[in-house]
């Protein structure tokens, strides 16, 4: 059997779209697998430009109704003009992750000639190592590396048949803030110091197991050695006033220890090992390099084993990238290039990363998003207050190390082009909401009552912002003003106007200033699902707490949000049949531009499938994705092209589902499967997207295999996460499946299914039932249940 937790080449990487991630949850580094001459890309966490600063524009809240009245009357062009001089960040953008080092290692030649055989370069997504191989004069070599959690270090391990005459190592600054590059005193450690903001440390450490160590100026020698490695660390002042002494701790204590590798492997195994999907295999060369795999399925789009290795690499990365006690994910990760800032983009990227955590049974990974939420709520606060006059958090679309939640400062040049306008008014004060959603996800999935009890303080004060935020208007409905519609504008023509289908002429209208192109609106789609979204967990997370005998909000309180909710808009239909993206039915300058407004359907769980009263809703928002996903794929980046994966699952669509992952691997992916445009998210996209293919527990209810293509005939998976509690395994045939559940919390468990249920191991004292158009049937905790559902 093919093993797909393997990605191997027969080359080296060409360049950062082929070269391989490593990471341990606070450093990570891009391997290239060069024979002799090896460069690894070296990012951290919290290696960041700037330190904090208020960016908060204090003339904000006392224009903040002149604005509501601006865009209430039609007037977008002053209206945008009054949010770019009083609401834009008075004091720059958000910092940055700015680049580390490059650890370079050049090797002595085993031969003159520099004839290399037997090549590879691979991936082992079950140890986390990348393995390099070669051999070159009768000499056959090995180098290993492995970033490791428990010991924070990034290790390199040497070994080959004969003695390698010397392994040279130097550590490289990709940028000009550094300090020291030196060797120490030790003779077998190099220090590189410097600031990009936040003070930073980075040591080098070597062993020999024959042979010997010097450092030369700022190189480190090993000499005359078959077996050798190296352990590079790095420590910030994010993190310790002691940095400096830390870094050099971990790698000299690195390399003091003689089961480095062991403390790694079972500490990143107890992870990715808890999940296992196999799907038949239908392509004869799946035992290919990944580089040649990638390429015949885009002529062929048949290789269910590729599809799993992508499935697996979206487990690998997250686990790599995030860990507890360090930083979330940036759109760059710890595997950015000097071409792009990452950054904090809270207007999907971020949440994105994250989709896939619970179903995928990595729950620790998204710790560091919880802990980095308190974080922006300090600051959240300090906005609502200063730009809003509100209570509770906020936050816009973009936020650094440090939790920045105020507006970008963009340009406030304005055009009126209908393609790459640059209005540049595009911030929406829903984005803490939407993380905040975090929380009652996670508890969705754990059931765990002191996870909430601890937590239901973020919730509670993003739903006080909106309290304060939100505007009654004259139906009586409750809607965000100022606010956009992400990744989309409307059109403008003198007074505000509803929706009228003009085909062309358009462009012309523009140029004659007859129409404008506006962002800022009174509501949007999004909006209303994310706060609906966010007031059915404040309002349901006080009920649990209070069954449970917790105190979590007062009578008023709980009265407060249960009246937004009640007031809050609900979905419409276009007149185009589409879903309505603002609140009023404007005509979009770009149609079909964005799929923001599908929130309500995935991740959220407002638009189900299975609900007959939400049909109509339902068939508006496929008909909303049918023309986006019918537009051309280049003006889709990659975070777009994932979600619409989860999208078509989530409206049972399997083959629509299964091209837009053929399309996502055949368009997006570089050699080593991260996107092209150096940003990692649509990856974590695309794996959740996968994931809702074969099983979903939205809305309390399981459904097995909604959107299985019929490419994957047959399989199994193991180690879901499922909401309320459960863990499952699954096994199907064209005919059958079989499933075992694990009830972690004895509660009920609810399965949409057409076809009947048979229990075939378990003991349901009531029996299985029918309820709400499915079956239910009540667990244990602790107990394991397995079923088999007939298919026709």
């Amino acid at each position: 059997m093919v093993n797909n937790s393997k990605m191997y080449y027969l080359r080296p990487a060409l360049d950062t779209e082929s070269a391989i991630p490593v990471g341990n949850g606070r450093i990570g580094g891009l391997v290239f697998g060069n024979p002799y001459d090896e460069t690894i890309v070296m990012n951290s966490d919290s290696v960041w430009s700037g330190s904090f600063r208020d960016r908060n524009n204090h003339k904000a809240v006392d224009n903040l109704q002149f604005l509501r009245d601006l865009i209430r009357k039609g007037k977008t062009e002053e209206a945008e003009r009054v949010a770019a001089d009083c609401f834009f960040s008075s004091a720059g953008n958000p910092r940055h992750q700015m680049p580390l080092c490059d650890l370079k290692i050049t090797m002595s030649k085993f031969s003159d000639d520099g004839e290399i055989d037997n090549y590879s370069f691979e991936l082992d997504m079950e140890e986390a190592t990348t393995v390099t191989r070669f051999s070159a004069g009768g000499v056959n070599f090995t180098r290993r590396v492995f970033a490791s959690f428990v010991d924070n270090v990034m290790v390199v391990e040497f070994e080959s048949d004969s003695p390698i005459d010397e392994i040279s190592v130097e550590m490289v600054s990709r940028s000009e803030f550094f300090d020291k590059n030196i060797g120490l005193p030790t003779g077998n450690t190099l220090l590189l110091t410097g600031s990009t903001g936040i003070p930073f440390a980075c040591a080098t450490a070597a062993k020999a197991y024959t042979g010997g160590i010097i450092t030369y100026n700022n190189r480190l020698k090993i000499q005359n050695t078959k077996k050798a490695f190296i352990a590079f660390s790095c420590q910030t002042a994010f993190y310790s006033a002691d940095f400096t002494n830390e870094a050099i701790g971990f790698a000299q204590a690195a390399v003091r220890r003689t089961d480095l590798f062991t403390r790694h492997f079972k500490d990143y195994n107890a992870l990715y090992s808890r999940c296992r999907l196999i799907l038949h295999d239908n392509c004869p060369d799946s035992h290919r390099p990944i580089d040649e795999r990638l390429k015949r399925f885009k002529e062929t789009r048949k290789d269910n084993g590729l599809i799993v290795v992508f499935w697996n690499f979206s487990r690998y990365l997250l686990i790599s990238g995030s860990r507890p006690g360090g930083l979330p994910l940036t759109s760059g990760g710890l595997w950015k290039t000097d071409s792009y800032d990452s950054r904090y983009n809270l207007d999907l990227p971020l949440q994105m990363s994250y989709w896939g955590a619970q179903a995928q049974n990595l729950a620790e990974t998204a710790e560091p998003l919880c802990t980095f939420l308190r974080r922006l709520r300090t600051h959240g606060r300090e906005t609502a207050r200063t730009m809003y006059g509100a209570r509770g958090f906020t936050a816009h679309s973009s936020s650094d190390i440090w939790g920045a939640t105020e507006y970008r400062v963009q340009s406030t040049e304005y055009r009126t082009e209908v393609r790459g306008q640059k209005s540049e008014v595009r911030e929406s004060p829903v984005s803490g909401a939407w993380l905040a959603l975090s929380v009652w996800t996670q508890f969705l999935y754990n059931c765990d009552i002191k996870f909430l009890l601890d937590n239901y303080d973020i919730l509670k004060e993003a739903a006080e912002f909106f309290c304060d935020f939100l505007t009654e208007n004259e139906n009586g409905e409750y809607t965000t003003c100022p606010t956009v519609s992400p990744g989309s504008s409307y059109i403008v023509a003198g007074e505000k106007r509803r929706f009228d289908k003009i085909e062309d002429g358009l462009a012309e209208r523009l140029k004659r200033n007859e129409s404008t192109v506006a962002h800022l609106c009174d509501g949007t789609a999004l909006d209303s699902q994310i706060l609906r979204e966010l007031f059915y967990a404040v309002v349901g997370g006080g009920r649990t707490l209070a069954d449970a005998g917790f105190w979590a909000a007062t009578v008023a309180e709980s009265d407060m949000f249960e009246k937004v909710l009640s007031k809050l808009p609900g979905m419409k239909v276009s007149e185009n049949g589409t879903l309505m993206q603002w609140y009023e039915d404007y005509e979009a300058a770009e149609p079909d531009s964005s799929i923001s407004h599908l929130f309500g359907l995935y991740p959220g769980g407002l638009i189900d499938h299975s609900d007959k009263p939400n049909f109509e809703i339902c068939r508006a928002a496929e008909k909303s994705l049918s023309r986006f996903a019918a537009r051309d794929s280049n003006e889709r980046n990659p975070n777009e092209a994932a979600w619409i994966i989860g999208l078509w699952a989530r409206l049972k669509k399997a083959d629509e589902a299964y091209n837009s992952i053929g399309s996502y691997l055949s368009t997006y992916c570089g050699e080593n499967l991260l996107s092209k445009n150096s940003q990692i998210t649509g990856i974590f996209g695309g794996g959740a997207g996968i994931t809702e293919c074969l099983m979903q527990s939205h809305n309390g209810y399981l459904r097995f295999l909604p959107a299985c293509p019929p490419e994957f005939k047959s399989g199994s998976i193991k180690g879901l996460r499922a909401m309320k509690d459960f863990t499952i395994d699954m096994e199907w045939t064209p005919g059958e499946i079989t499933v075992k559940i694990h009830s972690g919390s004895g509660k009920p468990c609810f399965i949409l299914s057409d076809e009947p249920i048979e229990l075939i191991s378990g003991t349901v004292p009531g029996g299985i039932t029918e309820a709400f158009g499915g079956w239910c049937f009540q667990t244990e905790a602790g107990r394991d249940y397995t079923i088999r559902i007939g298919l026709i």
